[in-house]
């Protein structure tokens, strides 16, 4: 069944969804390309490219209807530029806002934010919304936690964990289980 597939060889965003139960509704929001160019230490030049987040809905016998967010985000430090630059804060908005259309669902958003601390950026979900985020006892990637599971008030956090693996990623595998309250 092709019904919750989207595959367009030219967004060059590659997040996907896998979920052993039936996804019953799928969205895509996409964010601004701020187009900023930076030589990297090879001499390459990398090019910001299209980023957004999937949504999907399932529902699960005797809990019901959880969205599931998976987002990536830009690597602000490969541009040499502060993730409070003018050119960025106004992306940072974008996705408060997008995240913030679930404060009313049961909701888990994971990703890489490409940010140790998402929080100060994104207030409107933190703040007036009491989203949390899943504090990892090690790094993701290299020596960052720009990884991130981030849960809506109704979960709790049961444990989480990060492997030691990079046998699929350039980051470890972060894991969390988690319950309703």
């Amino acid at each position: 069944d092709n019904t919750h597939h989207f595959i367009d060889q030219n967004l060059k965003i590659g997040i996907s969804i896998l979920s052993k139960h039936e996804i019953i509704e799928t969205n895509m929001h996409f964010l601004n390309n701020p187009e900023i160019y930076a030589s990297q230490k090879n001499g390459d030049i990398w090019h910001t490219h299209n980023i957004g987040l999937i949504c999907i809905t399932t529902n699960i016998v005797g809990v019901g209807d959880i969205k599931i967010i998976c987002l990536h985000l830009l690597p602000f430090h490969r541009f040499k530029l502060d993730i409070n630059d003018g050119r960025f804060l106004s992306i940072w908005k974008e996705i408060d806002d997008v995240l913030s259309i679930y404060a009313n669902d049961k909701a888990i958003i994971c990703g890489d934010f490409n940010q140790n601390n998402p929080i100060p950026l994104l207030r409107n979900l933190f703040d007036q919304h009491r989203f949390k985020n899943i504090l990892f006892n090690k790094p993701t990637h290299k020596n960052t936690y720009f990884d991130h599971i981030v849960l809506s008030p109704t979960f709790i956090v049961l444990k989480s964990q990060v492997l030691d693996s990079y046998k699929y990623s350039d980051h470890h595998p972060c894991f969390a289980g988690i319950g309703l309250i």
